[in-house]
């Protein structure tokens, strides 16, 4: 396990983390695929398999999970029979120069569920925090269910509570949530903006329900699969949170 320069990465990453929060870089070629957990909706994952090539190879990152062989055997397996023409699967203890080079080659990277706390950590260990998201700027394609689906914002959400910590923020200024409205989330995600609205007024948070994906092209959600719903807040003028919900019959690109 690499974990030279680590302190170096922690620092460096924090202050994007606080520069996400605070502005709305732009993502003008960002493309993510995030499910809410549970069932994987068929059409979100053919997208994922379609990003990719025998030369841009589909990633699966298992960081998050305690058991990473038996998650890249069982999405391996789905994604092929999906069309996936490469699929590498890299374990977390694995952060050899070959295997960082497989991720920069990547078409398309998924991240499978588990704990975010642990995807976190990995990929701060690895030192290739600012290189995902210097993936996903330049197109790359990034999956993620569940705890994969967290990763996204910047803060995350992790625990019960509205606690929030360090993501990824492939998302600027958006806050996800996941298992949305079977967990009965709504009350951590509206605690969770009252937060941070103080330091981002415009923040916005989406709820993923189980059994749900959206996809989010150039910043924009575009498409959204599933039997339940996705739950958009934003701040009304009156200063309260207004939900708008998103079903399948209403596809159409809705602007972050």
């Amino acid at each position: 396990m690499v974990r030279r320069g680590l302190f170096s990465n922690v620092l460096v990453f924090g202050l994007l983390c606080l520069t996400s929060l605070i502005a709305l870089p732009s993502l003008a070629a960002s493309h993510l695929i995030l499910i809410g957990g549970g069932t994987r909706p068929k059409g979100a994952l053919e997208v994922i398999a379609r990003a990719t090539d025998t030369v841009h190879p589909l990633v699966i990152l298992p960081w998050g999970t305690a058991e990473p062989d038996d998650v890249i055997k069982t999405m391996t397996q789905e994604f092929q029979a999906l069309g996936a023409p490469s699929v590498v699967g890299i374990r977390r203890q694995d952060y050899s120069s070959s295997a960082l080079q497989v991720i920069r080659s990547a078409g398309a990277i998924y991240f499978p569920g588990g704990d975010q706390n642990k995807i976190i950590d990995n990929v701060l260990s690895a030192g290739i925090a600012q290189q995902l998201r210097g993936l996903c700027e330049s197109g790359v394609l990034i999956g993620g269910t569940s705890a994969g689906t967290a990763i996204a914002s910047n803060p995350m959400l992790t625990g019960d509570s509205a606690y929030t910590a360090m993501g990824l923020g492939f998302l600027p200024g958006v806050l996800v949530d996941q298992h949305f409205w079977v967990r009965k989330r709504e009350p951590r995600m509206l605690k969770a903006l009252d937060k941070l609205v103080q330091q981002n007024p415009h923040i916005i948070g989406y709820g993923i329900d189980e059994g749900m994906a959206a996809e989010f092209i150039d910043g924009r959600m575009a498409h959204v699969w599933g039997a339940t719903r996705i739950s958009k807040y934003t701040r009304g003028q009156n200063g309260q949170w207004v939900r708008k919900d998103f079903t399948t019959s209403q596809n159409t690109v809705e602007r972050i």
